[in-house]
């Protein structure tokens, strides 16, 4: 699609609830979820858990 462009998309429903596209976003990056998913990784990072708590996980 051209640059600047406002169509939206319909694509067909599912369960009586429509799906639509659109593209009035505004200017986006390409790496923006890659940052989003970098921080939530150094947050995990400094979780701790103890033996048993992981054990109960597993069972």
């Amino acid at each position: 699609m051209p640059h600047g462009t406002d169509s939206t998309i319909r694509f067909s429903s599912r369960k009586g609830r429509g799906v639509e596209a659109g593209f009035t976003g505004g200017s986006i990056t390409g790496n923006g979820g890659v940052m989003l998913v970098s921080e939530q990784d150094r947050r995990q990072a400094s979780c701790r858990h103890s033996w048993l708590q992981l054990l109960r996980q597993r069972l």
